[in-house]
Order: structure tokens, then sequence, then C-alpha cells
């Protein structure tokens, strides 16, 4: 298993740097990747938006993206995208980072993710919750 560092971005530079295959590669997102690219700018210098490269080796392997849900106050994960060469312990690697920066900032440590990926998470430990995402999209 690769050792994976996750670096917090500040800057739409580090930004860039990530691949774009790794969005790419996303099944079922829920944002169009030109505008995500247009908005970044003001994403990563939202206090409340954690956004993090992810390497190993030096080599950009992935990005995670959370944002703080300021009602309820706990962390929602937006997205982790991670090279099929790097995933093994990504998943858990993200939740030590992601609980570390809510310690520090008072949020709670509790973390939310709409994923398909219901059962493979389950086996991580993750649990269902009684909130289901709803969409309603006119023609």
């Amino acid at each position: 298993m690769a050792k994976l560092h996750f670096t917090r971005i500040t800057s739409m530079f580090q930004f860039n740097e990530i691949p774009k295959y790794l969005f790419e590669r996303m099944k079922h997102k829920t944002f169009d990747l030109d505008r995500m690219y247009a908005a970044m700018f003001d994403i990563i210098r939202s206090t409340d938006t954690w956004f993090y490269q992810i390497t190993s080796d030096d080599k950009i392997v992935g990005a995670l993206w959370a944002t703080v849900e300021p009602v309820a106050n706990v962390v929602m994960i937006n997205f982790l995208t991670v090279d099929p060469e790097y995933q093994g312990g990504a998943v858990d690697k993200a939740v030590k980072v992601l609980l570390k920066e809510a310690r520090k900032t008072g949020v709670k440590e509790e973390i939310l993710w709409a994923n398909i990926r219901h059962k493979a998470l389950s086996r991580l430990g993750w649990e269902s919750t009684d909130r289901v995402v709803m969409r309603y999209k006119e023609n």
C-alpha cells in the first residue's frame, strides 16, 4: 500500500497541478467540470472548504474536496478521487485528515458523504443515515 500525503490547497497554482484525468474518471459526479474549474478560485479561498492534493512519492495521485455544512457543523465530502493504483487506504487516510481538521476548527467530528459505493463504505465502518440525497430536475 502506497503512503499517501494530503496537502491542503490554498492557491490556484496548486489546484491546477492536479491531473484533470482524476476528475474526469469520477463516476456519477453531480457537477460540471468546467463550472468547477471556473469557480475553484472562490472555492479554495473559503474557510469552510477543505481541498487537498493527494500525493505519493511527490506524484499527485488524487484530490479530496470537503466542506463544512454550516448549520449542522459537520464535514461533507464533495468528492474523493484517487488513481486506481493508489486507492488502498485512501478513504481511511482521508477520514483521519478531515477529523484532524475538524478538531482544530471546532467542527463536529462527523463526516457525511453522499456516495454510490454504500457497501464498500459500510465495510470500512461507515453507517447509513436518515438523510437521502434527492434530486428534482426539470426537463
